[in-house]
C-alpha cells in the first residue's frame, strides 16, 4: 500500500487530481485503522479491516475502497500509477 500511495502522491502533486487527492484520503484512513489494530491477533484484525473498510463514507455513498467500476480508476492520471 505504501508504494501504491507514494505513486498516487506523485500524480496528485503534478495534477491536482481530486480523484487522486480522494486515493489518498481513502489510503490515510486504512492506515488508521491499522494504527487502532496494531497489536491485536491476526483474526481481530481481519476481522476489524473487513469491518471498517467496507463501511460507507458519510458524503460519498460510494464503497470505501475503490472497485474497478468507481471513477478512482478511471482517471487518466492514475491510470500511469504503476501495477505491481
Amino acid at each position: 500500500m505504501a508504494q501504491a500511495r507514494r505513486e498516487l502522491f506523485k500524480v496528485y502533486d503534478s495534477t491536482k487530481s481530486p480523484i487522486a487527492e480522494e486515493a489518498l484520503r481513502r489510503i490515510g484512513e486504512l492506515y488508521a485503522i491499522e494504527a487502532v489494530i496494531k497489536g491485536q491477533s491476526p483474526e481481530q484484525r481481519c476481522v476489524a479491516r473487513q469491518a471498517q473498510s467496507k463501511r460507507k463514507h458519510p458524503v460519498n455513498p460510494a464503497p470505501f475502497l475503490a472497485t474497478e467500476q468507481t471513477p478512482l480508476l478511471a482517471e487518466p492520471a492514475l491510470r500511469r500509477v504503476r501495477r505491481r
